[in-house]
C-alpha cells in the first residue's frame, strides 16, 4: 500500500513539474496568453498551496509582459491610421479586458518566499474599447452597405449578410443593421420548388404527405436554401426538385404484452 502511494505521489510530482516547465517555455517564447491561461487554471484549483507558488510567479511575469506587448501593438496600429486595423485593435482591447476579469477573482495571490503579494496592473480600457467599437461599427456598416448595394450575385448578398451579422454581434442594433441583414438574406437564398410524384399506386394521406415533405427531417434544410412544397407566385425559383415515392410500407403497431403471475403462500390457521 505504501509503495502504491509513493508511486502515485511521484507521478503527481512529475506531472506538476511538466506543467510548470511547459508554462515557463510558453513564457520564454512569448506565448504569454498560454502561460497566463495555464497559471490561472492551476491557481483556480487551490491558490494557497505551496506547490502552486511557481504559477503565481509565472502569472505575474506573463501578465506584465502580455500587457506591455498588447499596449505597444495597439499603439502602433493606431499610429498607422488604417481603418482596416480597427477590428484587430478591438479584439486586442477585448482580450485584455477578458484576461483581467479572469485574474481578478484569484487576488490576492501571496508569494511566501518574498513576503509579498503578486502585483498586477489593471488599466481601465472601457473608454478605449467603446470608442474603437463605434469606429469599427461605422467602418463595417459602410463596407457592408456598399457590398450590398453593388451585389448582383447570390454569393455577394451572402457575404454582405455575414458582414452585417458580425457587426450585429459586436454592436447589436447598430443603425438599421437587422433590416439590411434581412434584405441580404432574402436575396442570397436559393429557392427550390418541390413537386411530389406519387408512383406508389396508393392514396397518400394529407398528413403523411406533409411529414414526407418536411425537409428538416432529412437534414437537407440549411441557411441558404429554402424548399417550398407550395410554390408562391411572387418568387422566382432557382431550382425545381421532384420527389418520387415508389413504395410506402406501413406496418401495424406492435403491442407487447406480458403476463405476471404472483403467488403467495398463506399458513393455514386452526380453529378451536
Amino acid at each position: 500500500m505504501k509503495r502504491s502511494i509513493t508511486i502515485f505521489l511521484l507521478l503527481a510530482f512529475v506531472a506538476s513539474c511538466g506543467g510548470v516547465k511547459k508554462t515557463q517555455e510558453a513564457l520564454n517564447t512569448g506565448n504569454y496568453l498560454q502561460a497566463i491561461n495555464t497559471s490561472v487554471m492551476e491557481l483556480a484549483e487551490n491558490k494557497t498551496r505551496k506547490n502552486k507558488q511557481t504559477y503565481v510567479v509565472l502569472l505575474e511575469e506573463a501578465y506584465a509582459k502580455y500587457l506591455e506587448l498588447e499596449e505597444r501593438e495597439i499603439s502602433f496600429l493606431k499610429k498607422d491610421g488604417n481603418p482596416a486595423h480597427l477590428e484587430e485593435i478591438y479584439k486586442r482591447y477585448s482580450e485584455m479586458r477578458n484576461v483581467q476579469n479572469r485574474i481578478r477573482p484569484l487576488l490576492p495571490l501571496p508569494i511566501y518566499d518574498e513576503g509579498r503579494e503578486a502585483s498586477f496592473r489593471f488599466p481601465n480600457y472601457d473608454s478605449e474599447l467603446l470608442a474603437v467599437q463605434e469606429s469599427l461599427s461605422s467602418y463595417l456598416y459602410e463596407n457592408a452597405s456598399q457590398l450590398l448595394s453593388d451585389a448582383t450575385q447570390k454569393w455577394e448578398f451572402r457575404k454582405a449578410y455575414e458582414d452585417f451579422q458580425y457587426l450585429n454581434e459586436i454592436n447589436p442594433g447598430y443603425a438599421d443593421t437587422r433590416k439590411q441583414m434581412e434584405w441580404a438574406y432574402q436575396n442570397g437564398l436559393d429557392y427550390v420548388k418541390v413537386r411530389m410524384i406519387n408512383d406508389t399506386q396508393q392514396i397518400i394521406p394529407e398528413r403523411l404527405e406533409a411529414d414526407l415533405l418536411n425537409f428538416n427531417t432529412y437534414g437537407m434544410d440549411n441557411l441558404w436554401t429554402a424548399y417550398h412544397t407550395n410554390p408562391l407566385d411572387e418568387i422566382q425559383y432557382d431550382y425545381e426538385m421532384q420527389v418520387a415515392f415508389r413504395d410506402i410500407v406501413i406496418t401495424p403497431e406492435q403491442i407487447s404484452e406480458r403476463q405476471v403471475i404472483k403467488e403467495r403462500q398463506i399458513k393455514d390457521g386452526t380453529q378451536d
